[in-house]
C-alpha cells in the first residue's frame, strides 16, 4: 500500500514552518565534546514535515554540519522540544576562532502557485527522499472534500494539477 499526502487546498501563499526558542549548549559525553541542540517547530497551515539542517558559518567558510544525529534532516514533523547533538570536532577539524549557526527547516513539500483557483494549475513540489520511500497518493482537498488526486506516483521534484472548475 502507498503512502497518502494529504493537502488542505485553500487560498494562501504557501506553507510555511518557523524554527523558534533555538537554545545550545556545550555538552560533554565519555571524554567527548559537543553541542546540543533545542529548538520548536512551529507549522503554519498543516502539519508538513521538514527537512531540517543545521549551517555553520565560519571566518572561512560556510557548510551543512554532516556530523549530527537526533531531530535532524528529513521527515522532521512540528512540535515542540526537538533535539539533536552535533559532533562540532569532526566537522571542524583544524578549526579555531567563532562560528555562527543557523537552524534551516524546508519543507518536504511545498505549493508553489501564489493563488490556488478554479480551473488554474497547481505546482506542487515533493523532496526526492519523499519520494525514494515508494509510490505516494497526492489528494487536494478544498472545504473537507477532495478536489483532485494522483494515485501511486513516484513523481519526484514538480507535480502540476490542473484543478476542475467547479
Amino acid at each position: 500500500m502507498g503512502k497518502i499526502l494529504f493537502l488542505i487546498l485553500i487560498p494562501f501563499y504557501g506553507i510555511s514552518q518557523e524554527i523558534e526558542n533555538v537554545r545550545s549548549e556545550l555538552a560533554i559525553d565519555s571524554g567527548k565534546a559537543f553541542y546540543k541542540f533545542h529548538y520548536d517547530i512551529v507549522a503554519g497551515r498543516g502539519n508538513i514535515p521538514v527537512y531540517v539542517q543545521l549551517k555553520i558559518k565560519t571566518s572561512v567558510n560556510e557548510f551543512y554540519a554532516k556530523s549530527v544525529r537526533g531531530d535532524i534532516g528529513e521527515m522532521i514533523y512540528p512540535g515542540e522540544a526537538r533535539t539533536f547533538v552535533w559532533d562540532y570536532e569532526t566537522d571542524l577539524v583544524h578549526f579555531s576562532g567563532d562560528i555562527d549557526y543557523t537552524i534551516e527547516a524546508v519543507p518536504m513539500i511545498t505549493i508553489h502557485s501564489k493563488k490556488v483557483r478554479r480551473g488554474k494549475e497547481v505546482e506542487i513540489s515533493v523532496r526526492e527522499f519523499l519520494a525514494a520511500q515508494g509510490k505516494y497518493d497526492v489528494v487536494l482537498f478544498r472545504r473537507g472534500a477532495p478536489v483532485r488526486a494522483l494515485m501511486d506516483t513516484l513523481q519526484v521534484d514538480t507535480i502540476k494539477f490542473l484543478l476542475p472548475k467547479k
